[in-house]
């Protein structure tokens, strides 16, 4: 059985960087990180990270896990959605796999 592991604030702005383009922004009280195509800037891929606002760590072991997504922005609809990334060992792989199979999906469903 995979082992929880506890991701705090630190480790996605390590992950996901600014410098790469992701931006945090607040989602109810939750904090999530966006990154918009370069070719596509109408749609929007979105990383749930389970860290509410004024947290530094992830929720509990089994509360929640970390989610990836794109909307549309043009008419703020949803545009593709994957399966739950859990929080365990190898939450980076999990989720830079989650996030490149919505870049990919989206970009086809565009052409």
């Amino acid at each position: 059985m995979a082992q929880f592991t506890n991701i705090t604030l630190n480790d996605f702005r390590a992950f996901l960087r600014a410098e790469k383009g992701w931006r945090e922004e607040v989602s109810g009280n939750e904090i999530v990180f966006c990154y918009r195509l370069a070719s596509y800037l109408f749609i929007q891929i979105k990383v749930y990270s389970s860290i509410r606002l004024n947290e530094l760590n992830i929720r509990d072991c089994g509360s929640d896990a970390l989610r990836v997504c794109a909307v549309n922005l043009n008419n703020n609809t949803g545009w593709i959605k994957t399966g739950r990334v859990n929080r365990t060992e190898g939450w980076k792989r999990n989720l830079r796999e989650k996030i490149e199979l919505v870049i990919r999906q989206s970009k086809a469903r565009l052409r």
